[in-house]
């Protein structure tokens, strides 16, 4: 008897599989007993359509009769006939057994075929289902009904036989790092880690669509070949063989097209669309990525966030089974900043920062044009070691450099309620040499400050738009360093909030005399006055229009943010006295479609955008955009499979009226 294994880990949607993979290309040893099993991936997680027997059969082709993912007790005693990749693991399989004895005719051929069988060879068997042991399962578990299955085999074919490969994308402790995992992203994406990414991504998409078609929104296309305009990151562009020494470029996002629509009249527009920045990559970003792109005409901001949040409990109930509270959390700017040191906080720890000037005269000690902001961990949570001090005043110090804080300290409390060390410049010193250590102290006292505590203290400068502070950063760390000691624990994985009322316009460390806009010029002020009634509210002054805030609003997850959105000008006066007096850049005239559109009908809208790639990271536990991306671009930016971008030929470039100039 020769037993064989395959094993296919292919969506039923796209092939039904059977995948085998001994290690190498080297043929199966040749033993008394060998193996063959069928695997289909998951496919009742993602795929809940079931066949009966007297159903049409959708995933039967001229080659196959079923998917593995269809293997069930009422196809016992049955002949079926299944492809797919050949294995010699044991893992979520259906064993396949060829036995000399039963084999009516070409016996010695069959065994043949087996012997020399190399791993990722595609193959079709033909065969008998059975329980193994000849006992049929009493399951509900569609999981543990196929591994309860076996095929008695009569028949097999290798289709193509496979030659050696890199590596073996199922030897999870063998595999290589992710830069040849890249370039060799087929055998990548057979791993079920990566298809389970894909099967869930492709459930979140559907689930997104049948929500939004539901609620009457209208999937709509805009254009990839776009033109260059301000909307705050760098672009790709692609030069025109027709207009030389013009360019098109590729959109960041479909934000202006879908303004346009909204003035054309849709109410409700959608699109899973793809967007492009030129921008420093990192893990929660690719070159090209994939958003969920919405916009809604006569609404304020609390009905897009109420539609929004029905979409991500719909998708995390579909997706996933749970069960998330709406309506989330809302937070203001200042109260996100002051309170968790950033404009996307992590929620799930209680860690806080605290502004000193509620506890102090303004005057008493801090520095000028500053904010006084102090962190506190409790020594009875977690007596911090020197390391992790160490570790954390790394982070600070970098912080200092990069302008974000002007000065900053670290305290021991001692038993007198003061710092254990003295620190001339610091701002409990100043207080003390000012104020006297008694009054220092009953403050600090007050303040719910114990011996043994230690305290962090961040002085910011107020000009500068805080998105994250020096203690927003530390304070990050610090949790996440916590939870990993098991001095505290998360309070859920699912904490969704939004940020709001966020700065119109944000002055930034690296230019602190230039102005740029917090979201994108297109952000409607939060005011009570009708926009068309703003600039003479403001007496046409840039100076007080500056100082507004906006009706922006941004969704937040555990440290990330899944996207953002706001209340839009509709009114082309507003919007070109922000583009010519507050920016003073050269955008007017890039944008005068979109001023005369607006002036042509506009109605009140908003909209957002959520980035699909990173809401599918998270319901995936993924910990890069990579494993959700089925063909992603590598760290730096570069396609390792097609190795892209290419130097373009002296041909090439002429044809495009391009020079290549050496840097």
């Amino acid at each position: 008897m020769l037993r064989t294994k395959l094993r296919s880990i292919c969506s039923p949607t796209l092939l039904s599989s059977i995948n085998s993979r001994p290690h190498g290309s080297q043929a199966l040893k040749k033993t008394p007993l060998q193996y063959v099993s069928f695997h289909q991936n998951n496919y009742p997680k993602f795929f809940s359509s079931k066949i009966a027997l007297n159903d049409v059969n959708d995933f039967a082709t001229s080659m196959r009769s079923h998917n593995i993912g269809q293997l069930n007790t009422n196809l016992v005693a049955e002949k079926i006939t299944l492809c797919g990749w050949a294995e010699r693991i044991r893992y979520g399989t259906v064993q396949v057994v060829f036995s000399k004895s039963e084999l009516e005719t070409n016996a010695e051929n069959i065994w043949d075929v087996l012997s020399k069988l190399s791993e990722e060879s595609v193959i079709q068997i033909t065969g008998t289902v059975s329980g193994k042991n000849n006992k049929k399962p009493v399951t509900s578990n569609q999981s543990l009904i196929i591994d309860s299955l076996e095929i008695k085999g009569n028949h097999i074919v290798i289709l193509n036989d496979a030659k050696a490969l890199p590596f073996h994308p199922m030897s999870k402790n063998s595999l290589p790092k992710e830069p040849a995992r890249l370039e060799y992203r087929h055998l990548d994406l057979r791993r079920s880690e990566l298809q389970n990414n894909i099967f869930t991504r492709a459930k979140v998409v559907r689930t997104i669509r049948n929500y939004l078609d539901d609620k009457g929104f209208v999937d709509i296309e805009t254009p990839l070949l776009f033109k260059s305009t301000p909307e705050g990151a760098r672009e790709f562009l692609v030069p025109s063989r027709t207009a030389p020494g013009s360019c098109y470029a590729l959109p960041q996002s479909p934000q202006q097209f879908k303004q346009l629509l909204m003035v054309s009249g849709f109410d409700r527009y959608y699109q899973i669309s793809k967007c492009f920045r030129d921008e420093d990559l990192r893990a929660d970003r690719q070159p090209e990525f994939t958003q969920v792109d919405i916009e809604m005409s006569f609404i304020n901001s609390n009905d897009i966030q109420t539609m929004i949040e029905g979409l991500i409990k719909t998708v995390l109930k579909k997706v996933k089974n749970i069960d998330i509270k709406t309506p989330f959390k809302r937070l203001t700017f200042n109260e996100a900043t002051s309170t968790y040191g950033s404009d996307k906080p992590d929620t799930r720890f209680d860690l806080k920062a605290s502004n000193l000037i509620q506890q102090f005269d303004r005057n008493d000690a801090t520095l000028d044009d500053c904010i006084s902001e102090i962190l506190i961990v409790k020594n009875n949570i977690h007596k911090l070691s020197k390391a992790e001090i160490s570790e954390t005043m790394s982070i600070i110090n970098k912080s200092v450099e990069n302008g974000e804080s002007k000065l900053t300290s670290i305290h021991v409390i001692g038993k007198d309620f003061l710092p254990l060390k003295q620190n001339s410049v610091s701002f409990v010193y100043r207080l003390v040499e000012k104020k006297g250590k008694e009054y220092v102290a009953n403050k600090i006292r007050d303040m719910g400050i114990d011996p043994g505590d230690i305290i962090f203290v961040s002085e910011r400068l107020e000009t500068i738009t805080p998105a994250n502070t020096t203690l927003g950063k530390a304070r990050l760390f610090l949790g996440k360093k916590l939870v990993e000691l098991g001095a505290i624990e998360y309070k859920s994985d699912y904490n969704f909030l939004w940020v709001e009322k966020f700065p119109l316009f944000t002055i930034e460390p690296d230019d602190i005399k230039k102005i740029k806009t917090t979201h994108h010029p297109f952000t409607a002020p939060d005011v009570s006055v009708a926009q068309e009634r703003l600039l003479e509210a403001c007496g046409n002054d840039p100076d007080k229009l500056s100082k507004l805030i906006g009706k922006h609003y941004d969704l937040v997850l555990n440290d990330i943010e899944l996207g953002g959105g706001s209340i839009r000008i509709h009114n082309p006066e507003l919007q070109s006295f922000i583009l010519s007096n507050i920016l003073k850049a050269n955008t007017r005239s890039r944008l005068n479609h979109l001023i005369m559109a607006l002036g042509h009908g506009a109605p009140p809208h908003g909209g957002i955008a959520l980035g699909l790639d990173r809401l599918v990271a998270l319901l995936c536990g993924a910990n890069s955009l990579r494993d959700v991306i089925a063909f992603p671009k590598s760290s730096d930016g570069r396609d390792l499979m097609f190795k892209a971008p290419t130097a373009a030929t002296p041909q090439e470039l002429a044809e495009y009226h391009l020079k290549s100039i050496k840097s």
